[in-house]
């Protein structure tokens, strides 16, 4: 996933711009809506060996990190700064149990 790697640093970038200019009731809109487009690109896909599988999560992967950096942007702003480090651990924490929910739900379904 070379390619999403590297597709991350201007879409980190923009999404980071963009949550420092609009607010975040439109950016975390949006970045929630985009990651759930990104999730039902898969439902068409039979082949996990496809291109456009491929393609489909690449896809997934920046909408997250965009998702992601409009939360934290909202966080930063609007936690004071004794919890801040707290809140940040714990989006992380609960973000990790989610990709490990999603991997071994997703191979179950998938055998």
């Amino acid at each position: 996933m070379v390619a999403s790697a590297l597709l991350i640093i201007p879409v980190a970038l923009l999404m980071g711009r963009l949550s420092d200019k609009y607010e975040a009731k439109y950016t975390i809109t949006i970045g929630f809506f985009i990651r759930g487009l990104s999730m039902c690109i898969f439902i068409p896909l039979e082949d996990p060996n496809n291109p456009w599988t491929f393609a489909a999560m690449i896809f997934a992967v920046l909408s997250s990190v965009s998702e992601n950096i409009a939360a934290h942007a909202y966080y930063y702003r609007n936690i004071e700064k004794s919890t801040r480090g707290i809140m940040c651990s714990l989006w992380v924490v609960a973000s990790s149990l989610g990709v490990i929910l999603y991997s071994k739900l997703g191979g179950h379904l998938y055998d």
